[in-house]
């Protein structure tokens, strides 16, 4: 076996235990966002212990290693910090309405979303024609977009998918600013700044709607698992965007709505019916078909190039 046919096979497992991290990563923290809205805290608290309790381990995190805490490119992150604000703020709301299968399946609806906005905002537009992963796209949209809105989701809740929908506009546009700093910021500034946001936009929320804290000790563990669940999203991610192109970083994040499925299943939230099962499967093979389509030729200009 000569050293080149090593090499490759170390860089596969490798890239194949990244894969399998990120969606245990991504399961549990989908997962713990919806134990903590369950164990009766408000969107405005949610957001504000998530956000706070992972700031506070990514400051030490990067005194630790030396990291800065300081973004090479602010204009960047601060289209990030109001892009996660608002989509944290709509995501998070969801959860008092949909179970977190349901919004994990409807999550993935960034992909055709985040593949319109590129489709639109750069030279592709004049290809929309013939452009395959465009209308896959959109006809992944309209088809989610009907099922939610006649309810055939069993546990949906025409309020819960609004939200999610809104959240997911928010999403795609931060993933675009997310794999352009990708190569710029340590991992440790996206999470941070990510966690900056959530922390003021539940603070404001709090504000508005003029609630008071509270925090239940044995919660912490709750807690701790969703912070570092996010550290590791982001440090993963940050190795698929450097290896795939944005659509295709993603694949794990599809494959994870079914784990989150079966561990609601597991854990008695949720009865197996079979119809909302083949639909998750249908959808998610929609999107793992977009998702692996031939990507459109690169083009020569894009509005990320000057952020």
């Amino acid at each position: 076996m000569n050293t080149n046919t090593m090499m490759f096979k170390k860089e596969n497992f490798t890239k194949l235990g990244v894969l399998l991290l990120v969606i245990l990563s991504s399961s549990f923290y989908v997962y713990t966002i919806k134990e903590i809205s369950n164990r009766g805290y408000s969107t405005s608290e949610n957001m504000m212990f998530r956000g706070g309790i992972c700031l506070f381990m990514g400051i030490v995190i990067s005194k630790m290693k030396g990291y800065s805490i300081i973004p090479k490119n602010q204009k960047t992150q601060m289209i990030r910090f109001f892009t996660s604000g608002f989509a944290s703020y709509f995501y998070t709301s969801s959860f008092t309405f949909l179970s977190a299968s349901t919004i994990a399946l409807i999550g993935r609806l960034d992909i055709p979303f985040l593949l319109i906005l590129v489709a639109l905002y750069t030279n592709q537009k004049n290809n929309l024609k013939s452009n395959l992963q465009f209308w896959l796209s959109v006809w992944t949209i309209v088809v989610v977009g009907y099922i939610a809105m006649n309810g055939i989701f069993s546990n949906g809740n025409p309020v819960g998918f609004f939200y999610a929908f809104l959240s997911i506009l928010f999403i795609a546009l931060g993933y675009l600013f997310m794999k352009n700093s990708a190569n710029k910021e340590n991992v440790l500034v996206l999470s941070n700044i990510f966690s900056l946001s959530i922390l003021i936009f539940g603070f404001i929320l709090l504000l508005i709607k003029k609630e008071t804290l509270h925090f239940d000790i044995k919660d912490s563990g709750v807690f701790l698992l969703n912070a570092f669940s996010q550290i590791g999203i982001y440090a993963l991610s940050v190795k698929l965007y450097k290896w795939y192109d944005v659509e295709r970083a993603r694949l794990p994040y599809v494959i994870a709505t079914f784990t989150i499925y079966f561990i609601e299943i597991m854990l008695g939230q949720r009865k197996f019916e079979l119809t909302v099962f083949m639909l998750s499967l249908i959808i998610t093979g929609m999107i793992v078909t977009i998702i692996l389509n031939p990507k459109t030729p690169q083009t020569k200009h894009t509005f990320l190039d000057n952020t």
